[in-house]
């Protein structure tokens, strides 16, 4: 029966996995949708507790949840409303003028690969070689052009995602309200079936979950100001609209800070001086260097507990099923992923016991050992002996 219930989880996973694969922008959505409700969740809980403690009509803990749901969602709304109103047009403005400014960013790029071209030219470099480089060369116009047209596309599908603002807004509705009793509904089936081990495995991630995305913006939207202060005194155009680029990318450990910077560096360089985009550099980077070895360890701590590099292979898997938006829930899915592993792991290297014994288990609990090839030794000679007496 236990190999039974074995088979029955594998194929459960397998299903899983497929389905992920199968509707992966769907899941981005509810992924996105989950996340916004974990980050709203405290506020939630602070409304629905101030209602059941200062209002007579809101004594009714399900009336008090639906009234603080709606009313964090309304100011969510509203902020979202007054940010479009006040920053949109800002940063339509900034964006309209970097369009505008991809002339002059080609000129700016056609003088350095110029340059380049004569220094290759002065090496003596292979016919080969030199053709080559000169086809790309020549295929920079095609290549901003591309550029270009991919920001208008995005702006294009950013104001086509209405639909999926609505959904996600309704999703996040229906996590704030039933979250909470679901999560404990399904721990309660869980311990009652004695399944400690992934209670205990659904606690901690919520828990992780939870803490890294509330730690994480607070961490990127204070690098982004201070990122947008930074350029704007060393003179770098359109601050608004790369501090907001380097906010997004900021949830991206290790591979989208140094694209943010990379793109920052380019673009002073093309459009204003050597100087100015040495100095952004040197100022972003610094910045990074504060956040990666200050600010993130001491706020983050060791809530995931990922090693680098399966943290780029997360990334690189993720951003092939879900696409960019996928990247931002990597680090997650890796902390996730590692315990899972780590479960699978302690069980194999434990033949002793069953999977269900393993499943009752509660983490930090020291897994049973096998009986000593000694002792059954032992007992097999013991039991040859009693035959032969008997």
């Amino acid at each position: 029966m236990d190999r039974l219930r074995l088979w029955l989880l594998t194929l459960l996973l397998a299903v899983s996995i497929v389905f992920v694969v199968r509707f992966s922008s769907i899941m981005g959505i509810f992924l996105f949708s989950i996340g916004m409700a974990y980050v709203l969740m405290p506020a939630v809980n602070g409304a629905e507790s101030m209602m059941l403690k200062h209002s007579r009509y809101l004594k009714n803990k399900n009336r008090a949840r639906v009234m603080a749901v709606i009313l964090i969602m309304l100011l969510v709304v509203l902020a979202v409303v007054i940010g479009i109103g006040t920053i949109a047009p800002y940063l339509s403005h900034q964006i309209t003028g970097l369009i505008a400014d991809f002339p002059k960013m080609r000129v700016g790029l056609e003088n350095y690969l110029q340059l380049l071209n004569e220094r290759l030219t002065a090496m003596n470099l292979p016919d080969s070689l030199t053709a080559t480089l000169e086809s790309y060369f020549n295929e920079i116009d095609s290549y901003l052009v591309s550029a270009a047209w991919g920001i208008v596309s995005w702006l294009a599908q950013a104001g086509s995602g209405v639909m999926n603002l609505v959904i996600i807004i309704i999703l996040q509705i229906y996590f704030l309200m039933d979250g909470p009793r679901m999560i404990k509904l399904g721990r309660e089936y869980l311990l009652n079936h004695q399944l400690n081990r992934i209670a205990d495995f659904l606690h901690i991630s919520v828990r992780i979950i939870s803490r890294y995305l509330k730690n994480q913006v607070l961490i990127s939207g204070c690098m982004a100001l201070v990122a947008f202060l930074g350029m704007r005194t060393i003179g770098v155009g359109y601050a608004g609209l790369f501090a907001l680029m380097l906010f997004v990318v900021d949830f991206i450990p290790y591979i989208g800070p140094i694209v943010g910077t990379v793109v920052v560096i380019a673009f002073a360089l093309l459009t204003i001086s050597v100087k100015t985009a040495v100095a952004a550099g040197i100022f972003l980077l610094l910045l990074q260097q504060l956040e990666g070895n200050v600010l993130a360890p001491r706020i983050q701590g060791k809530s995931i507990g990922v090693h680098a590099a399966f943290i780029i292979l997360s990334l690189l898997v993720c951003f092939e099923l879900w696409g960019p938006v996928g990247m931002l829930f990597a680090t997650v899915l890796a902390g996730m992923v590692k315990m899972l592993l780590s479960d699978v792991m302690e069980f194999l290297t434990h033949p002793g016991i069953t999977i269900g014994q393993f499943l009752r288990m509660e983490y930090g609990t020291p897994t049973p050992e096998p009986p000593e090839p000694e002792d059954a030794e032992g007992a097999g000679q013991a039991e040859e002996k009693n035959f032969s007496t008997d």
